[in-house]
């Protein structure tokens, strides 16, 4: 293995580990916090909005370890490269199927939260694509 090709990993991994802590730590902040968590960027979720807030934040955190999960998957898979090039490849299938289809999945499993969680008249007026 060449020296560029080892840095190339080390940054794959890197960036791959870094994507899986980056998830992992929005799961613990979901789990912590008093307060309901938002999902999507520039909209709070108010508390009277949501019926079982301990409820509605430990889904919400189950949510983001089980997306966190393909990060750490293909930065461990990036450094066995070193072993056949096939793992690199296989490396990057995960991260493709986290990054598009994942987020679809992620989108998707946000609204059912939403809908168990959240009262069904502020659910209505609260966003229209619930």
């Amino acid at each position: 293995m060449s020296g560029e090709e080892i840095v190339a990993l080390v940054i794959m991994a890197a960036c791959c580990f870094g994507g899986g802590i980056l998830f992992w730590s929005l799961s613990i902040h979901a789990r912590r916090t008093g307060k309901p968590v938002s999902f999507w960027a520039g909209r709070e979720v108010y508390p009277q909005w949501i019926d079982d807030i301990p409820g509605y934040n430990r889904e919400n955190s189950l949510m983001w370890k089980v997306y966190s999960l393909p990060y750490f998957i293909s930065g461990g898979v990036a450094c066995f490269y070193w072993l056949d090039d096939g793992f690199i490849i296989a490396s990057m299938v995960v991260l493709l199927l986290a990054g598009f289809p994942g987020v679809w999945l992620l989108i998707h499993q946000y609204r059912k939260i939403e809908r168990k969680y959240m009262n069904p008249k502020i659910l209505d007026k609260a966003d229209p694509f619930c």
